[in-house]
């Protein structure tokens, strides 16, 4: 039997995975942060939480805020939360933990 050559095998499409991804924007902020996720516009109001099945890449574009400009984030399974620092807004990443409120976003 004759093997095909490694050029004739046809390319197969990534397998779709999902991963649990929340992003958070604390109450404490007091503000309305806008960011892409995966290229899609998503705005979150302060106190509440999005939470996405990312099937994609999982690439969070976000601004940092007046001079620090933008950043991008590929992210994985966590809980991302926005926080004000003297550097503009960051994003710190927890274990993912089910939502415990109702301030909750379903994507």
């Amino acid at each position: 039997m004759n093997p095909l050559p490694m050029e004739a095998v046809p390319a197969n499409p990534l397998p779709m995975v999902a991963r649990s991804i929340a992003i958070v924007n604390p109450a404490e902020t007091g503000v309305t942060l806008q960011f892409l996720v995966d290229g899609q516009l998503k705005s979150l109001p302060s106190g509440s939480r999005l939470e996405l099945t990312a099937v994609q890449a999982g690439v969070l574009d976000y601004d940092r805020g007046g001079s620090f400009g933008k950043t991008r984030l590929v992210m994985a399974d966590g809980i991302y939360t926005f926080a004000g620092t003297e550097r503009g807004w960051t994003l710190n990443q927890t274990p993912y933990t089910p939502p415990e409120t109702d301030q909750v976003a379903a994507e």
